[in-house]
């Protein structure tokens, strides 16, 4: 009885584990606002960014921490190798899961980025949206963003890419 039990229970946290956010967390996180009533938005004062550069292997970190969570992007200039952090952990581009099929996760410039936190029910993301390095402000990219979401749990969470159209309601 207890062996199928424990079954149970690990197949329940492996789901929970696997939950991919929802549609309207990632328009939060897209719009960088507050969709009521189940997902609450949090801006990140992203002006104290960490640099740690590793000058023998081409390597930088560009690190911000908020709380108890340190995220950022770590690069290698030479190989233009590029990924992002949370808590320690790299993840590089070709592991970050993504949540549509249209482009490939980006490469973004960390103090251009918009850095925010949503939470809805007992999930918590880190969200880092951005705009293509300028080109989501005019043209045929007028309002395209690229967004990362990064799990928040005690462990390096999963990381989420998507792209979306931001478009603004006038009043």
């Amino acid at each position: 009885m207890k062996t199928p039990l424990a079954g149970l229970l690990l197949c329940a946290l492996a789901v929970q584990a696997d939950a991919r956010p929802s549609s309207t967390l990632i328009e939060a996180c897209l719009r960088t606002e507050t969709m009521p009533p189940s997902v609450l938005y949090t801006s990140l004062a992203a002006n104290a960014f960490e640099v740690m550069e590793d000058e023998d292997a081409g390597k930088i970190h560009i690190t911000l921490q908020h709380g108890r969570d340190k995220v950022g992007i770590w690069e290698v200039k030479n190989s233009q190798e590029f990924g992002l952090i949370f808590n320690g952990k790299e993840m590089p581009l070709a592991l970050i899961e993504r949540l549509d099929h249209g482009e490939p996760p980006a490469v973004f410039n960390p103090y251009e980025a918009i850095w925010g936190k949503a939470h809805e029910g007992r999930e918590s993301y880190i969200c880092t949206t951005f705009n293509f390095g300028g080109l989501g402000k005019s043209g045929t990219f007028q309002n395209r963003r690229g967004l990362y979401l990064i799990e928040r749990r005690p462990h390096p969470g999963a990381i989420f890419y998507t792209t979306g159209k931001v478009v603004l309601e006038e009043n």
